[in-house]
């Protein structure tokens, strides 16, 4: 006969003591990441202020038709430093808002035609900076509306547009495809693929494409220039709105992103339209604290 005693209390006491003090680890590690976001936020106003000031600044002078040469291609490089700079803020801001779960989705109707449309039109003022050719094109039959959060679907898209027409030499071709590819009740799934004849990846980079500060080689680090954070960041919102992104890519030749995004459908019927604005009809309020930035404004 064996007999085994066991001591439960102790093993009890033991565990709860455990569990406390992981409740305690989680606690802080939410409190310094709140705390984190807290103060992204209020120092990405306190910059983006004085870089806006350098931006509208910098535009100002540019239009002054008696800048020499060297003084006039000085000030492009301050607008373009400016600029990277404005944008790395934003992303890095957008990440911490993410990574803290108070990036919320907005599920309201949008037009299909009409996020294209501006897509387009932002795509096509890019690609005209290089000479590149842009082309939008949808396959089959797609609805008029749909519910989710056309905002961050055209962040993600313009994202892969504008590494499109960084990473391919002047007088490229970019083109982007949207199709849907399942429905099924009152959902739908759409993808889009974006394709281009730039200057590609290595095969060993493709996986980690998606990494915060993941960068490639040094040499197109140099060249183009970028902050490892605009992929990670479209690959969280896609993560976010139930989405996949993939990538197929080959050195000199090109690279193909493809999105496929669930969406719920929408039966309302948008109206048809020429496209066309009135200017009369639209107004304007600008509201700036900051006295430069208003007078840059009137």
């Amino acid at each position: 006969m064996i007999v085994g005693i066991t001591d439960v209390d102790a093993e009890m006491r033991e565990a709860m003591a455990k569990n406390e003090a992981l409740s305690d680890a989680l606690t802080s590690a939410e409190e310094a990441n709140r705390s984190k976001t807290t103060f992204l936020t209020g120092m990405s106003h306190e910059i983006r202020t004085p870089i806006n000031a350098i931006i509208g600044l910098d535009t100002l002078a540019l239009k002054n038709e008696g800048l020499d040469e060297d003084t006039r291609r000085y000030l492009d490089k301050i607008g373009e430093s400016a600029q990277h700079l404005l944008s790395l803020i934003n992303d890095i801001l957008d990440m911490s808002r993410i990574e803290s779960g108070r990036e919320l989705l907005r599920k309201e109707q949008f037009s299909l035609a009409a996020m294209l449309e501006q897509i387009t039109a932002q795509a096509t003022s890019l690609c005209a900076e290089k000479g590149h050719e842009f082309e939008c094109s949808l396959i089959g039959q797609t609805d008029d509306s749909y519910v989710g959060d056309d905002m961050k679907i055209r962040v993600v898209l313009m994202n892969i547009i504008s590494n499109a027409v960084k990473f391919t030499e002047d007088h490229g071709h970019i083109t982007m495809t949207v199709e849907k590819t399942a429905e099924y009740e009152d959902q739908a799934v759409l993808r889009f693929c974006i394709k281009d004849n730039g200057v590609g990846m290595d095969k060993e980079f493709i996986p980690g494409i998606f990494d915060a500060f993941s960068q490639g080689n040094a040499e197109n680090r140099s060249k183009y220039g970028r902050s490892g954070l605009g992929m990670a960041l479209t690959k969280r919102i896609v993560d976010m709105m139930n989405g996949t992104i993939g990538v197929e890519s080959e050195r000199g030749v090109g690279s193909e992103f493809t999105v496929t995004l669930p969406l719920r459908k929408s039966s309302r019927k948008e109206p048809e339209h020429n496209g066309e604005l009135d200017p009369q009809a639209m107004y304007i309020l600008v509201v700036d604290d900051n006295p430069i930035e208003a007078e840059q404004s009137l």
